[in-house]
């Protein structure tokens, strides 16, 4: 079953919990001033107060990006070694 099935395929709602699955939004957003994003189609966009979005949508908050561009991005999680590759 398709869960947005009232938006085109790809052009994914900024709220999920009209349609009972979790809204996340980029830490790193929490800079801007205002978002944009697909009203449920290509061809709309929305734009919003960044804050009145975080009011309605309550998403939860994860990093997604590094905010310093070009740089490698650091991990916060262990580096798990796969055994096979590691045999001498």
């Amino acid at each position: 079953a398709q869960v947005f099935d009232d938006c085109e395929l790809g052009a994914e709602p900024p709220f999920g919990e009209p349609y009972g699955v979790p809204t996340w939004m980029d830490a790193t957003l929490q800079a801007d001033d205002y978002v944009v994003f697909q009203a449920g189609t290509h061809n709309h966009a929305v734009k919003i107060a960044r804050t009145d979005y975080e009011r309605l949508a309550r998403p939860r908050l994860l990093t997604l990006r590094e905010p310093s561009f070009g740089k490698r991005p650091r991990s916060s999680h262990r580096q798990i070694k796969h055994p096979a590759r590691n045999r001498q």
